[in-house]
């Protein structure tokens, strides 16, 4: 149970979260060993470790913020596992807190009891009730944590299924960029200048900002190296900072005004303009737009 604990901390890292209990058992009655529950275990837990799970532990059906909607979704819906081998019947196990984190597009959290609920990844079966009172049933997929190993592959398919959606809806990106680039840092004027962005190249700018992603993250990673690679992203000249620095300035995540000297290109039209932070290391994004003033290009 300690280790669960670390992995749901690890997974929670820099975002709120909510462990939502679902379905009949309760949680602290739930049994990690014979005759062990978790109030067994929370009684003589590390105080850091109880402290944790007492903060994000809820015994509810659904977070309130999930909106009456995808509440009342979730109420009429079943979601179930099927098991089985050759031969014997198939076991329906009820899954329903893995359909809330499906619903919610978050993790399920299982205790391994049974090897069914090791993977990362686990199938389910989901039943609901339509509007017209058809019934609907389809084969959907949860990510699922059960011990702290799987916590950086778990980070990357969120990632990944994040971009994949931005991928289909481009608008989206000035709502979804934390979640899809959470190794770059935003200032404060990018959303609006996304808005004046067209679609097409919005597709551009989003292939740039997983490139620029993979850099920071690596550079965190790779305490050796003293400046990340940055493909294709140049330092603007003295003559131009001198001419038109005035240009490159924006606000940070923070709201004060700072320039942003370095640049990629989107296109031949469109520039994404950053600045490289040594401590914390990390690479922020000021500007996403067209092209700005140059000593030769004005």
């Amino acid at each position: 149970m300690d280790d669960m604990v670390t992995a749901m901390a690890t997974m929670m890292a820099g975002h709120p979260a909510t462990l939502v209990t679902v379905g009949e058992t309760n949680l602290w009655e739930a049994e990690l060993a014979p005759s062990y529950t978790v109030t067994e275990w929370l009684s003589a837990a590390n105080p850091d470790y109880r402290r944790l799970m007492l903060t994000i532990a809820s015994n509810c059906d659904l977070p309130v913020e999930a909106g009456e909607a995808l509440s009342n979704r979730f109420h009429l819906s079943e979601f179930f596992v099927s098991m089985g081998s050759e031969g014997k019947s198939i076991d329906r196990v009820d899954a329903r807190g893995l359909g809330a984190a499906y619903l919610l597009e978050g993790i399920g959290v299982s205790l391994r009891s049974e090897d069914r609920w090791y993977d990362i990844r686990i199938q389910l079966k989901h039943l609901w009730l339509a509007e017209n009172g058809q019934e609907k049933t389809a084969d959907v997929e949860v990510f699922n944590l059960s011990e702290s190993s799987q916590a950086e592959r778990l980070s990357d398919l969120l990632i990944e299924r994040s971009r994949q959606g931005l991928r289909g809806v481009p608008a989206a990106l000035a709502e979804k960029k934390g979640d899809c680039f959470p190794h770059l840092t935003f200032g404060r004027d990018v959303d609006s200048q996304l808005d004046e962005i067209p679609r097409c190249i919005l597709r551009v700018v989003i292939g740039k900002l997983i490139t620029l992603d993979h850099a920071s993250r690596t550079w965190r990673r790779n305490l050796a190296m003293a400046f990340p690679d940055l493909p294709k992203c140049n330092p603007e000249s003295e003559q131009t900072m001198q001419q038109f620095g005035d240009q490159r300035r924006f606000r940070d995540p923070n709201g004060e005004v700072t320039e942003y000297k370095r640049h990629t290109m989107v296109g031949s039209a469109y520039r994404i303009h950053l600045r490289v932070i040594d401590n914390p290391r990390g690479i922020e994004i000021g500007y996403i737009g067209r092209h700005l003033d140059t000593k030769r290009h004005h």
